[in-house]
């Protein structure tokens, strides 16, 4: 298989993704698609299906998974992915990619500046990342809001 026909083969429902916590993760359902780091990336629900009893992960989770011509893998990235949760040095956030909603918690899809591959994070843990990103792409015309909310 060609690296061309690899970026071009889209996963199946039911097909084991490749992960360091168990040999029987597979593949529930794909939510989104996007190509970073010269990978086509999937976003995914993911089901771990052996009986180990471990906490983590929970039986259902999301995944950014890739196929490697050996099949679906996560990705593997000698520096550790950038965190959201330090307002005093924000990371770089390139794209958010999608929301999905799991277990009762809200998840997005983020793309970070100079990581090579996407991540879920906690709606929770975005909020004050995406307000002030969101308060300095789209500036408010301070003298129409000052009228507006005058009494």
């Amino acid at each position: 298989m060609t690296r061309r026909e690899v970026r071009s083969r889209r996963p199946v429902v039911g097909e084991l993704i490749k992960t360091a916590w168990s040999s029987q993760v597979v593949l529930v359902a794909i939510l989104y698609t996007g190509t970073f780091s010269g990978h086509t990336f999937y976003g995914v629900v993911s089901e771990t299906r052996d009986n180990f009893g471990l906490d983590w992960p929970r039986d259902r989770g999301l995944l950014w998974v890739f196929d490697d011509g050996h099949g679906l893998r996560l990705w593997e990235q000698p520096e550790q992915r950038p965190l959201c949760v330090r307002r005093d040095q924000p990371p770089d956030l390139e794209q958010v990619l999608g929301y999905f909603e799991l277990q009762e918690k809200t998840y997005i899809g983020v793309k970070w500046r100079d990581y090579g591959s996407p991540t879920w994070e906690l709606e929770d843990d975005m909020d004050d990342l995406l307000t002030d990103r969101c308060l300095h792409v789209v500036p408010i015309d301070q003298s129409r809001h000052d009228s507006q909310t005058s009494l």
